[in-house]
């Protein structure tokens, strides 16, 4: 069989006329291995010749760059990697696609790009970024840098220094979506941002803010700062250094607020404490709801007695007189001949 020189054969891939490749092997003198220069319409990755296992096709012009901006097949079974800048893809089918000293050693795991990016678990995923760690089944890391998405289906956006490690069997992973140095550690906990925060309840949410704890099952904290829900169904919806420390309890805002007991509640202001169950502190400071079902209004006061509402002062405007009052149990009218106040019984 006739055989093309190099010069032909060069001349024939810049053109773009297409060999295929089962005839490769027949249009190559067996005494050499040439390097082709591929014309625009060529796309050939690996060609068996009788003097070796290949021959190397560069790419100049338009034909998609130089040699390092290569995908190839990686270490791992059905593996790709962009070669020439030091990424591994040693899991069966995983991807390094680009970007720098990434590696992808889990199975089926993937990195699209960014630099010193690990995807160890199979199914994980890293989207872009520098040192993040995607390390178990279906974890994935959006982008930021020194985060760690280490447990089942957890996920992180973006940010810096986030950990994502919780999972309840049948419901899902944790995931944080951005901010830094956030632990959401519970089964299926959620941090939006912020820093510094933790959700290692199970179920538990920090919308954000610095420094706040949800550290019970479905205990929530908005934002603010140093807040603390710590018991079940718990609520801090904002402000700073509250605690909501027993079930169903809340704390609506303010700061150094306490709510201790079940169904607890303080709406708001500073240093109240609500100790007594289903007890109420509707704002105001220094006051103490110590009595079960007490109501306080005001400042500087103390429950003394169940189901009792105590205030400073209490003004009542409009009181109707004795003509247009009801005469229900418990009514107040004002005498339209004295203007004393009266409590029907």
């Amino acid at each position: 069989m006739a055989i093309i020189p190099k010069y032909q054969l060069k001349e024939l891939f810049e053109c773009g006329d297409l060999i295929s490749q089962s005839s490769m092997t027949d249009l190559i003198d067996s005494t050499y291995n040439p390097t082709l220069i591929a014309g625009g319409n060529v796309n050939i990755t690996c060609v068996s010749t009788p003097s070796g296992p290949q021959i190397t096709i560069s790419s100049t012009g338009g034909g998609g760059g130089g040699g390092s901006s290569i995908i190839v097949p990686g270490a791992g079974t059905g593996s790709t990697v962009r070669c020439g800048v030091s990424n591994v893809a040693s899991g069966a089918y995983s991807a390094a696609l680009s970007g720098f000293e990434n590696e992808s050693t889990g199975d089926f795991a993937t990195i699209a790009g960014g630099q010193c990016n690990t995807a160890s678990g199979d199914y994980s995923t890293i989207s872009g970024g520098q040192c993040n760690t995607a390390s178990c089944y279906h974890s994935t890391v959006s982008g930021g840098c020194d985060n760690q998405a280490s447990d089942l289906l957890s996920f992180i956006g973006g940010g810096a220094c986030n950990t994502a490690s919780g999972y309840f069997m049948g419901f899902g992973g944790s995931a944080v979506v951005a901010g830094s140095s956030n632990q959401a550690s519970g089964a299926v906990s959620f941090i939006g941002g912020g820093a510094c925060n933790i959700a290692s309840g199970i179920a538990s949410f920090v919308g954000g803010g610095f420094m706040n704890t949800a550290s019970c099952t479905s205990s929530f904290v908005g934002a603010g700062q140093e807040n603390i829900a710590s018991g079940a169904y718990s609520t801090v919806s904002g402000g700073r250094d509250n605690i909501s420390s027993c079930n169903s309890t809340t704390v609506g805002g303010g700061r150094c607020n306490t709510a201790s007991n079940q169904y607890a509640t303080v709406s708001g202001g500073y240093c109240n404490v609500a100790s007594g169950a289903c007890s109420a502190i509707l704002g105001g400071c220094n006051n103490q709801a110590t009595c079960n079902y007490a109501i306080v209004i005001g400042c500087g006061l103390t429950s003394d007695k169940t189901n009792t509402t105590f205030v400073n002062q209490l003004s009542i405007k409009n009181i109707l007189d004795e003509s247009n009052c009801c005469n229900l149990p418990g009514e107040i009218y004002r005498c339209s001949a004295t203007n004393a106040l009266y409590i029907i019984t």
